[in-house]
């Protein structure tokens, strides 16, 4: 088999509900995550934005990298149960590997990109274990809890067959938790790989508040 080809989605949603409160906060977030993640970016990992609430065209538009328009932010609705926004980020990142036919054992690596990059070490670790099939922070980011069903999902790195498999069913938990249970479920042990930091600081919700992961 070839070397597996890695790729960097960002993904970013301008006119959610927070968006269009604190734009200008925001915009200033994604430019400067996006802007880090750009510049500790090696050449051989390709960087794709995805944005899911613009029609073909943004402020994100200045970036010298692939930009994707999904055009995906309504809610997402399986019978009388709206579904939480990890669905419809999920939905963006498969439809980027489709766009890009994106192989079942090419690496995906995926960042928040209102999140902020401080270190490349993150994608140094990815180019030198792509035998792994998943790479991950075991971490709860709202209350600082380390246990087998947290991740931090703001950065993580996985096989692309793994996230194509993957759908959020399990509504009644956070995302972290049925992604995490997932990985726990489906992917071998000795495939994956758990880092001490990923030099990544978090801004939760409207909250604001930041956490260094």
């Amino acid at each position: 088999m070839s070397q597996p080809k890695v790729y960097l989605i960002m993904t970013a949603c301008i006119n959610n509900t927070s968006g269009i409160k604190w734009g200008a906060r925001r915009r200033s977030e994604m430019f400067l995550g996006i802007a880090n993640a750009l510049n500790f970016c090696p050449p051989c990992i390709k960087p794709i934005i995805v944005e899911n609430s613009c029609e073909n065209k943004s402020y994100l538009d200045v970036f010298n990298c692939d930009i994707v328009y999904t055009q995906d932010n309504s809610p997402l609705i399986e019978g009388d149960v709206v579904l939480h926004k990890g669905s419809r980020e999920m939905v963006d990142i498969k439809k980027v590997i489709e766009k890009y036919d994106i192989q079942d054992h090419d690496y995906i690596i995926k960042l928040t990109s209102r999140y902020q990059i401080f270190k490349p070490d993150f994608f140094a670790t990815v180019l030198e274990n792509l035998e792994k099939d998943c790479i991950f922070r075991e971490l709860n980011v709202c209350n600082s809890v380390v246990d087998d069903i947290s991740i931090v999902m703001g950065l993580f790195a996985i096989r692309c067959k793994y996230l194509k498999q993957f759908e959020y069913r399990n509504h009644g938990v956070g995302c972290e938790q049925e992604f995490r249970e997932f990985i726990n479920d489906y992917i071998p042990a000795d495939k994956i790989l758990k880092v001490d930091t990923l030099w990544l600081r978090v801004c939760i919700g409207d909250s604001f508040k930041l956490v260094d992961c």
